[in-house]
């Protein structure tokens, strides 16, 4: 990630939650590759060393975290997606190119921003570092929604029913190559 000029590769460490996705078709020892999500969580606690992780790096597709921090207890960050309508013919709340330039400008009414391009290179992240404290994936989710009410009265509307995704996963690193800077934060 740190070769590519990526805008999330100073800000990834290895204490975050972090999902690895296969390359589509990937197989290992002629097994199909599933990405692993760490930690392992069962019934809410987070499991250590109970399983043995390996995942090739060359089967590597996407990697993506939530941004919370789960060695430290603290949600670093919350993110927002904007799915763009091609490939997410499904999704109503996907945008076509008239709905990303609106959610394009909308970020530069936003100081706190930092927005990307997908990974598929046409839809938008949005990425607002929060630092709180966060004792699992379930508050994470909570403080990313909170977090958008937070962000629609700074921009004066409700931005819920454009964004596809907040308190999941964000894909911050894709072999496409396609997530790029759209706009930095300047607080």
């Amino acid at each position: 990630m740190r070769e590519t000029g990526n805008p999330y590769a100073s800000l990834y460490h290895v204490g975050l939650e972090t999902q690895f996705y296969a390359l589509p078709g990937a197989k290992w020892n002629d097994e199909p590759v599933h990405g692993p999500r760490i930690p392992k969580i069962r019934e809410g606690r987070i499991v250590r060393g109970d399983f043995r992780l390996y995942f090739p790096p060359d089967r590597i597709g996407k990697a993506g975290t939530s941004w919370w921090d789960y060695e430290n207890g603290v949600s670093e960050a919350v993110f927002f997606d904007f799915d763009y309508a091609d490939g997410h013919e499904n999704n109503s709340r996907a945008l076509d190119d008239d709905g990303i330039k609106k959610v394009d400008d909308w970020c530069l009414k936003l100081p706190y921003v930092l927005a990307t391009t997908s990974s598929s290179g046409k839809g938008r992240h949005w990425h607002i570092q929060i630092h709180r404290p966060c004792r699992s994936r379930a508050e994470q989710s909570l403080i990313s929604r909170a977090a958008l009410i937070t962000v629609s009265r700074d921009l004066g509307f409700n931005l819920a029913p454009f964004v596809c995704t907040t308190g999941g996963i964000q894909n911050i690193f894709s072999v496409s190559g396609n997530i790029h800077l759209v706009k930095a934060p300047t607080e």
